[in-house]
């Protein structure tokens, strides 16, 4: 990702690197003035993300901490903004706390905000302007197809039959799996997971363990395994999570 041409973006940001210092005392003051600004309900945003929640196996939150965190996101996402002053966003549905928090913002800024929803079809995507999706006034342009035309469609189409085909396609062999098995555990010291609180409280020996649960049927060099790949990938992408902005 640090490295990709594909677009030429005029510059990058990287989200995880603007949001340390995660257990200063937050900045009460400027959350109540922000939400009072944005008219953004930051309490419902910020309580409702799953990686703050019990659910959450491998840390507790304090709360002082997620307003820490919500504030720094707050002030990241605001200077982007200001400083870019983009004339539309595209984006995937938000899913976590700071991705709808982001798309709140670029609405209570005005700013066209298009929202990307994968289909049910391969290699088709829809986007909707709004956060409530009125399907009602969607508009039927073209021909249209009966129903045993559509079921062949779907049939040859559908996003679970692409998947597997590039699941095949790039399945590592078990050289390749314990390659990166030793790589995870012997020769790996990242140390972004540090900065990503998504990852707080997570290490090898807690991710083997965990990825041994989900899959207990497998044998003990197959869970290792499964469990070392999976933790290493978990960590590749911690690496990269970027925000890019483009002006026309």
């Amino acid at each position: 990702f640090e490295n990709e041409n594909i677009v030429n973006f005029e510059k990058k940001w990287f989200f995880h690197n603007n949001i340390l210092n995660t257990k200063k005392m937050p900045d009460l003051e400027y959350l109540s003035k922000f939400e009072k600004k944005y008219n953004i309900q930051l309490s419902k945003i910020v309580f409702s993300e799953r990686l703050f929640s019990e659910f959450n196996e491998f840390y507790k939150f304090e709360t002082n901490e997620m307003l820490r965190i919500l504030e720094l996101e707050c002030k990241f996402f605001e200077q982007v903004l200001d400083e870019v002053k983009p004339n539309f966003v595209l984006m995937f549905t938000p899913y976590l706390h700071h991705e709808l928090l982001f798309f709140k913002l670029c609405k209570a800024k005005e700013i066209k905000t298009l929202e990307l929803n994968n289909t049910k079809f391969d290699s088709a995507v829809i986007g909707f302007e709004d956060e409530i999706k009125d399907y009602e006034k969607f508009v039927i342009e073209g021909p249209v197809r009966h129903f045993d035309e559509l079921r062949d469609y779907f049939s040859e189409n559908y996003m679970l039959k692409s998947s597997k085909k590039v699941v095949k396609r790039t399945e590592l062999s078990s050289n390749e799996k314990l390659s990166v098995a030793l790589e995870y555990f012997i020769f790996s010291n990242n140390q972004n997971m540090k900065n990503n609180f998504g990852y707080f409280g997570r290490n090898k020996t807690k991710d083997t363990v965990h990825l041994k649960y989900l899959y207990p049927s497998s044998s003990k060099t197959n869970k290792t395994i499964a469990a070392a790949t999976m933790a290493a990938v978990s960590e590749r992408r911690t690496r990269f999570p970027r925000l890019t902005v483009t002006t026309p």
